[in-house]
């Protein structure tokens, strides 16, 4: 635990760091957690870390208002008070990518490359009003569970909006996982930051730039239909021809984010989904190939 600037968050920093080698520093989504790159974080070639934002994982809630820029700034003030300097390699999954693609824009200079595992697009909810939507009533529906919990007490009711995904995981991840999901400080984040994303990064996309010039990008895309199970409390809100619609036009943006830099890749991950792309056995050593790359690509 370090301090960001008056909250205490957890970094799980991993492996030790060659000589001249960039650190690799993973951002998770929306109601993730550092323990969701326990199946990448082993075979980096160099250290990483996996950063609880706050409210997240093992790190404190925070009583200042969730914005980009502080979250930017949090992760910057423990990274510095945890003693690991720049050059950073920044890797956000789905709403992640954009934290660190604000990131590399506040601190380009300390920035080597960007890793975005299915990321989130500036346009997304413009494009994709049904995934709005389906949002939008998945935090209704943890708000009422929140008046459930407080009149009835205990987390059983949280703990059932944990995705059936997490069982791919080792077992000691999926019940950390399952753990912090009976927390409702935790679910009070995941509906603030969701808040702050349509607030800021989409409906103010001057937030984060559509030009990286040529910082070094991968982008790494699900193969597979959207994976409606990673938006928790989200079961039936909609219908199955939507998640095609979706999956088509999310395939668009994904192509869109990886012509943002003039150095870039694009992978896709045929078989993977939102949330497996991560915590199958299978493809997130596929993931952890694709950092690596990077890792050896910018490495002086």
């Amino acid at each position: 635990m370090v301090d960001a600037g008056g909250v205490q968050v957890h970094l799980n920093i991993h492996g030790e760091r060659p000589h001249a080698a960039p650190v690799v520093v993973c951002d998770s989504g929306l109601s993730g957690s550092s323990v969701d790159w326990v199946r990448v974080l082993p075979t980096l070639r160099t250290q990483a870390v996996a950063y609880d934002r706050p409210g997240h994982g093992w790190s404190d809630a925070s009583n200042t208002k969730r914005e980009p820029q502080v979250i930017v700034r949090e992760l910057r003030q423990a990274l510095d008070n945890a003693g690991i300097e720049p050059p950073y390699i920044m890797v956000g999954h789905s709403m992640g990518a954009m934290n660190t693609r604000l990131f590399a824009e506040t601190y380009r200079d300390d920035v080597s490359g960007l890793v975005l595992l299915d990321p989130a697009h500036i346009e997304m909810f413009a494009r994709l009003p049904e995934l709005i939507r389906r949002l939008e009533r998945s935090s209704r529906r943890i708000r009422r569970l929140f008046a459930l919990v407080a009149r009835l007490g205990g987390g059983g009711l949280l703990a059932s909006l944990t995705p059936e995904t997490v069982n791919l995981l080792p077992a000691e991840a999926a019940a950390q996982i399952r753990a912090m999901h009976k927390r409702a400080s935790f679910w009070s984040t995941v509906v603030a930051e969701r808040q702050m994303a349509a607030r800021h990064y989409v409906r103010r996309p001057a937030a984060v730039s559509d030009d990286l010039g040529d910082l070094p990008l991968t982008v790494v895309s699900a193969g597979a239909s959207f994976d409606t199970g990673a938006i928790p409390a989200s079961e039936g809100i909609m219908p199955s021809t939507s998640v095609e619609e979706i999956s088509e036009t999310w395939r668009e943006l994904q192509a869109e984010i990886a012509m943002l830099s003039t150095q870039s890749t694009h992978i896709t991950l045929e078989g993977a989904n939102h949330l497996t792309m991560l915590y199958d056995e299978y493809f997130a050593p596929q993931v952890a190939g694709a950092i690596n790359t990077m890792v050896a690509a910018v490495q002086v």
